[in-house]
């Protein structure tokens, strides 16, 4: 009977270490990842954030709400005037969607006008006026402007602008010519630089010519001309440049206006990236002024995968309570051809914690 008992108790201790063991185990097990979780929750809770300030999403780059626009130039165009020119070598047609005019430049002042009469329209309602425009030449001498008439017939020069090869548009603000009704558009392809020029007939070639309500957030800008462009669609910016690109050319988006926030409080830009490749950088600048501007961010990428990028632009020298403008862009490391950078989710943030 006391071998029995013995035996009984030996078990019984041997369930104790087992539950004790079983429980060591669980601590050994369970309690650290309870605490890994206490501590992401409490890092949580404690680790400086990013609190928006103000953001684009969007990235506007055409103008808006127009009142007028024509694409066809089928219809209500007329010849106002011709200067040195002989029976047919100045006119205007349309074709394939494009107006067309044409004139010939014989070592005197020469060129044409045409006009079209629109219903009254307020350039204080409408104030931008935009003409996609080429010619067959870029030479100095030639020049392609516009006009507008208003509601007592008088007649106001839209300015002297150079001729271009390249698909290129004129935009305007009416605002600084007449802030009144206007009832009629003429444009015009004259050789008023130097009435000396002589090459023969030149075309001036006009895809489209609207007055639109809402300009632009974002505008293009480069250091050299090429063929650049800046679009935006589903919240992506692309700025794009081709044909023969050297090393150290700068194509920028700029947004000049709309940026309300206190940039001193909100000093961290963040914004995601793409590069097309690693042979063009993607360049932001910060402008506190007409003045004065802090690149803040050139860098390249070896992948077309998207970025994140936030910096503090009062490291860079940037403390102005307010930014003048914002400008994203590219610059071209090595040569080439075609480049593209994307950008997306532009903010200025501040930072927190709690």
């Amino acid at each position: 009977m006391r071998i029995n008992k013995q035996s009984e108790n030996d078990i019984g201790m041997k369930k104790k270490v087992f539950y004790v063991a079983i429980l060591i185990l669980l601590l050994f097990v369970v309690f650290p990842i309870e605490y890994i979780k206490l501590l992401s929750s409490l890092r949580s809770n404690i680790e400086p954030h990013l609190s928006l300030g103000w953001e684009d999403n969007s990235f506007r780059t055409d103008y808006e709400d127009a009142v007028w626009i024509d694409q066809d130039f089928a219809q209500g165009w007329t010849i106002a005037w011709t200067t040195g020119q002989e029976n047919g070598s100045a006119g205007f047609d349309a074709s394939a969607g494009l107006g067309h005019l044409y004139a010939t430049f014989n070592n005197s002042l020469g060129g044409i006008m045409v006009q079209k009469s629109l219903n009254d329209i307020d350039t204080v309602e409408y104030p931008y006026l935009v003409i996609g425009h080429k010619e067959t030449s870029s030479d100095p001498s030639l020049m392609f402007s516009f006009g507008v008439t208003d509601d007592k017939g008088l007649w106001y020069d839209g300015g002297w602008h150079h001729t271009s090869m390249s698909w290129t548009k004129l935009e305007f603000d009416l605002r600084s010519l007449i802030n009144g009704t206007i009832r009629c558009v003429s444009i015009r392809l004259t050789n008023d630089f130097d009435h000396s020029y002589a090459s023969g007939e030149q075309s001036a070639y006009v895809q489209l010519i609207g007055i639109y309500a809402e300009a632009p957030d974002w505008v293009m800008a480069y250091n050299e001309p090429i063929n650049a462009s800046i679009s935006s669609e589903n919240g992506t910016l692309e700025i794009h440049g081709s044909g023969g690109l050297s090393s150290g050319t700068i194509v920028s988006a700029q947004r000049p206006k709309g940026l309300l926030f206190n940039s001193s409080e909100y000093s961290y830009l963040k914004v995601s990236i793409k590069t097309s490749s690693i042979n063009v950088a993607a360049r932001v600048v910060v402008w506190v002024d007409q003045s004065h501007a802090y690149a803040v961010l050139l860098k390249t990428y070896d992948d077309n995968a998207w970025h994140t990028e936030i910096v503090d632009i009062s490291l860079f020298g940037a403390t102005s309570s307010s930014l003048y403008m914002v400008e994203l862009g590219w610059m071209q490391i090595d040569e080439g051809y075609e480049s593209t950078v994307y950008y997306r989710q532009l903010s200025f943030d501040s930072l927190g914690g709690y």
